[in-house]
């Protein structure tokens, strides 16, 4: 075969598609074990048989944890839609703060947002967060 001849895609051997089946069958059923499976069994494509066979045993080996990912799926950690729908819009886009006076466990006195739980930072530009200058003061 010379460098410009197409590659024949190989299709997935029995061996790795029976071991992927395998390895569905702990996912939680209804479209989502078959979308995986049929996810699964396009990455053999174009694959040595060899390495279809190492990678269908890797699949079979994770599919476990893959379960407990998918079975709750409201479970899942902040997402960055999370965040932006838990935040108010004006806090979100730092318009304006409901800042209160908090104390730290060491009796240091800080302030934080009671809308956001942003905490406020001093800024070292020379303003305090009033807006009052606080350069050489």
């Amino acid at each position: 075969m010379t460098d410009r001849e197409p590659q024949k895609l190989l299709s997935p051997a029995l061996v790795p598609s029976l071991l992927i089946t395998l390895g569905g069958r702990v996912l939680p059923g209804g479209s989502r074990r078959d979308r995986y499976r049929q996810e699964f069994l396009s990455e053999l494509y174009g694959v040595s048989r060899g390495r279809q066979t190492v990678h269908a045993f890797q699949i079979l080996a994770s599919s476990w944890s893959l379960r407990s990912a998918t079975r709750y799926p409201q479970r899942e950690g902040n997402t960055m839609l999370s965040i932006l729908r838990s935040k108010p819009p004006l806090c979100l886009l730092n318009i304006r703060h409901d800042w209160q006076t908090q104390s730290s466990p060491d009796g240091e006195r800080y302030q934080r947002c009671s809308k956001c739980g942003k905490d406020r930072m001093d800024y070292p530009w020379g303003t305090d967060p009033k807006g009052r200058n606080t350069i050489g003061a």
